[in-house]
């Protein structure tokens, strides 16, 4: 598999920490994805921290959409979650992804 759609899929929705772990444990250990579709889904700010620790040792991936996810949590750690993704620096991937709170 190397494209993965689970645009608006309430992945995050209600502290869903198993839908989070699953994606955690995709980016971490799967060899091959090279795209992941994420749009639309809302997540807490713990989710969005852990997605980006995975997303630091995944070697493979090249294009992560994330547009219209959406924060749950305060404007503030909005603001703190696009200072994070900004920093994501691993040469090859192109991150599209646009917050809504």
């Amino acid at each position: 598999m190397t494209h993965l759609d689970l645009s608006d899929n309430c992945i995050g929705l209600y502290n869903s920490r198993e839908g989070v772990f699953a994606l955690r444990t995709l980016l971490e250990c799967n060899h091959h994805l090279q795209r992941l579709d994420l749009e639309g889904n809302p997540f807490t700010t713990w989710a969005y921290r852990i997605i980006h620790a995975a997303l630091e040792k995944n070697k493979t991936l090249t294009q992560l959409n994330m547009k219209n996810a959406k924060v749950l949590s305060c404007k503030q750690d909005a603001q703190d979650l696009k200072e994070l993704w900004d920093r994501v620096q691993r040469p090859g991937i192109q991150i599209a992804w646009s917050l809504q709170s």
